[in-house]
């Protein structure tokens, strides 16, 4: 799988040391280790491997799943970063429950649409931005209803003060959208940084957020 991640690591990029291109991936089982049970050779899997656009790539038994026998190798491949991100902010972290209403930047992409199906899945409210008019109509599609800019700053704190407070923020955007967005934040919301650029430091947000 390609990750948006991989596309920042061969550009130069990614803060930090990114490690080998390659994070999803699915394929089939080679070889197993020492006191694996779970999984033995030819078994369909699909997970996290760092290196995985090799050929051959290894992976923890924690870190892997064995696919739905319906579901393409292409399909499982998109999948396991998307997941584990979207499930560790807005479930682990954030804890988000029927009711909430969540805030989710760049809703047509592949994060944010994770994120929208999760969202509603759990029976949440959904707000989202999006950068382009044909990507509002695909995810008003979806059923969300609240839709913002992703472009447009301002118009993004316009939409936001018509659209009311959110209990979560998943945020991937910089500059001034995440300054409106913690502005948009309840009280004692949480709102969850998954972007690589500009990242605020605790101290900043404690200027804007205190709580």
């Amino acid at each position: 799988g390609l990750n948006f991640r991989d596309v920042l690591n061969v550009l130069g990029m990614y803060p930090g040391d990114p490690g080998a291109p390659g994070g999803d991936f699915a394929g089939m089982v080679a070889a197993v280790g020492a006191g694996v049970e779970d999984f033995k050779v030819g078994d369909r899997v699909f997970g996290i491997a760092m290196g995985s656009l090799e050929a051959y790539a290894e992976a923890h038994p924690c870190h892997i799943r064995h696919m739905p026998p319906d579901m393409t190798f292409a399909a499982a491949a998109s999948l396991p970063v998307l997941m584990t991100t979207v499930h560790r902010g807005l479930v682990e972290l954030a804890g988000i429950c029927r009711g909430q209403r969540v805030l989710v930047h760049a809703g047509a992409g592949g994060i944010g649409l994770t994120a929208i199906h999760y969202a509603q899945k759990l029976e949440c409210e959904v707000v989202a931005t999006v950068g382009s008019a044909e990507k509002q109509e695909y995810v008003k599609s979806l059923g969300v209803r609240m839709i913002a800019s992703s472009r447009d700053a301002e118009a993004f704190r316009g939409s936001m003060d018509e659209y009311g407070p959110v209990d979560v923020v998943l945020n991937s955007l910089s500059g001034d959208f995440r300054s409106h967005s913690l502005a948009a934040l309840k009280m004692g919301g949480h709102f969850c940084e998954i972007g690589k650029r500009d990242i605020w430091s605790h101290e900043e947000v404690a200027q804007l957020r205190p709580d």
